[in-house]
Protein backbone atom coordinates (compact mmCIF):
# COMPACT_ATOMS: atom_id res chain seq x y z
CA UNK A 1 0.00 0.00 0.00
CA UNK A 2 1.39 3.40 -0.94
CA UNK A 3 -0.06 7.08 -0.53
CA UNK A 4 -1.07 9.47 -3.31
CA UNK A 5 -2.65 13.10 -3.25
CA UNK A 6 -5.46 13.36 -5.16
CA UNK A 7 -7.17 16.81 -5.74
CA UNK A 8 -11.04 16.84 -5.35
CA UNK A 9 -11.64 20.45 -6.64
CA UNK A 10 -10.65 24.23 -6.08
CA UNK A 11 -13.47 26.24 -4.75
CA UNK A 12 -13.13 30.12 -4.45
CA UNK A 13 -9.50 29.43 -4.04
CA UNK A 14 -8.93 26.86 -1.69
CA UNK A 15 -7.88 23.55 -3.09
CA UNK A 16 -8.82 20.09 -1.57
CA UNK A 17 -7.04 17.34 -1.10
CA UNK A 18 -7.79 13.61 -0.39
CA UNK A 19 -4.54 11.55 1.18
CA UNK A 20 -5.16 8.23 -1.26
CA UNK A 21 -4.29 4.84 0.50
CA UNK A 22 -3.82 3.08 -2.91
CA UNK A 23 -4.21 -0.74 -2.95
CA UNK A 24 -4.07 -3.70 -4.85
CA UNK A 25 -6.12 -7.13 -4.89
CA UNK A 26 -9.36 -7.92 -2.40
CA UNK A 27 -9.12 -4.35 -1.03
CA UNK A 28 -9.50 -2.08 -4.15
CA UNK A 29 -12.23 -4.71 -5.85
CA UNK A 30 -14.44 -4.20 -2.49
CA UNK A 31 -14.21 -0.88 -3.10
CA UNK A 32 -12.85 -0.17 0.60
CA UNK A 33 -9.51 1.64 0.50
CA UNK A 34 -10.39 4.96 0.42
CA UNK A 35 -11.02 7.04 -2.42
CA UNK A 36 -12.72 3.86 -3.81
CA UNK A 37 -15.20 4.50 -6.36
CA UNK A 38 -18.80 2.54 -5.96
CA UNK A 39 -22.17 2.46 -6.84
CA UNK A 40 -25.47 3.40 -5.09
CA UNK A 41 -27.23 -0.63 -4.61
CA UNK A 42 -30.57 1.08 -3.74
CA UNK A 43 -31.75 4.71 -3.33
CA UNK A 44 -30.96 6.41 0.44
CA UNK A 45 -32.75 9.48 1.23
CA UNK A 46 -30.75 11.27 3.87
CA UNK A 47 -31.98 11.71 7.59
CA UNK A 48 -29.90 14.04 8.84
CA UNK A 49 -27.96 16.62 7.70
CA UNK A 50 -24.80 15.48 7.64
CA UNK A 51 -25.62 12.59 5.01
CA UNK A 52 -25.75 12.20 1.58
CA UNK A 53 -28.85 11.12 -0.64
CA UNK A 54 -28.20 9.28 -3.50
CA UNK A 55 -30.05 6.84 -6.03
CA UNK A 56 -29.04 3.28 -7.72
CA UNK A 57 -26.67 3.19 -9.88
CA UNK A 58 -24.90 6.72 -8.93
CA UNK A 59 -21.24 7.06 -8.89
CA UNK A 60 -19.70 7.79 -5.13
CA UNK A 61 -16.16 8.41 -3.90
CA UNK A 62 -15.38 7.17 -1.07
CA UNK A 63 -12.95 9.81 0.81
CA UNK A 64 -12.65 8.07 4.64
CA UNK A 65 -14.26 4.70 5.84
CA UNK A 66 -15.45 4.34 9.23
CA UNK A 67 -13.12 3.82 11.88
CA UNK A 68 -13.22 1.28 15.11
CA UNK A 69 -15.89 2.76 16.79
CA UNK A 70 -18.10 3.48 13.12
CA UNK A 71 -17.99 0.63 10.60
CA UNK A 72 -21.69 0.99 9.10
CA UNK A 73 -21.13 4.83 8.10
CA UNK A 74 -18.31 5.95 5.09
CA UNK A 75 -17.28 9.79 4.55
CA UNK A 76 -18.24 10.23 0.75
CA UNK A 77 -18.45 13.16 -2.53
CA UNK A 78 -21.27 12.54 -4.83
CA UNK A 79 -22.23 16.07 -6.83
CA UNK A 80 -19.52 18.05 -5.11
CA UNK A 81 -21.69 17.57 -1.86
CA UNK A 82 -19.97 15.22 1.10
CA UNK A 83 -21.12 13.78 3.86
CA UNK A 84 -22.31 10.08 5.32
CA UNK A 85 -23.15 7.20 3.57
CA UNK A 86 -24.33 3.29 4.99
CA UNK A 87 -21.61 0.95 3.40
CA UNK A 88 -24.52 -1.20 3.06
CA UNK A 89 -26.55 0.85 0.48
CA UNK A 90 -23.21 0.50 -1.92
CA UNK A 91 -21.24 -2.14 -4.31
CA UNK A 92 -18.56 -2.09 -6.51
CA UNK A 93 -20.88 -2.33 -9.69
CA UNK A 94 -23.64 -0.63 -10.83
Amino acid sequence: MYLSFVVLSSVSGYVCLCVCAVCTGVEEQLGIANCATVYGLYDYTAHNTDELCFQTGDKILILRKGDDLEKDWWWASLRQKEGYIPRNYIGVSK
